[in-house]
């Protein structure tokens, strides 16, 4: 998943956490969530989200969605979650990690799910 946001603004991303058959993961089967965000070029952290505890805090929510319990993820990505590292570049290329543990029943297990967005550099924003 890719997407574009203008530099230091709000955006929303929504997603799907699956297991290891591609099926939406529930929210009462998820164990932990973690986040990390890095520039993709420098590999820096953005906005102290190395490893951040993100299950239903820290501007993500997790809701179960119909009779199935489908779990939709929902982050609101905050104005220095899109802020501009290298004022050079007229694009960067910022990855977002999330990393979850989830019960399928019989075993605990580990998976990733990465989000990739562009951020425009406006120039003018200070």
């Amino acid at each position: 998943m890719t997407f574009d946001v203008d530099e230091q603004t709000s955006a929303t991303y929504e997603g799907q956490l699956a297991d290891d058959d591609g099926i939406p993961v529930s929210v009462d089967a998820l164990l932990t969530l973690t986040l990390t965000l890095y520039d993709e070029l420098t590999r820096a952290p953005i906005n102290g989200r190395d490893a951040q505890d993100v299950l239903d805090t820290n501007g993500v929510t997790l809701t179960d969605l119909g009779e199935l319990g489908v779990g939709t993820l929902t982050w609101q990505l905050a104005p220095a979650d899109t802020a501009v590292l290298d004022q050079t570049l007229g694009y960067e290329r910022h990855v977002a990690l999330f990393t979850y543990t989830f019960t399928d029943g019989s075993a605990t297990r580990t998976r990733r799910h990465e989000v990739i967005f562009r951020v425009r550099n406006l120039r003018r924003v200070a």
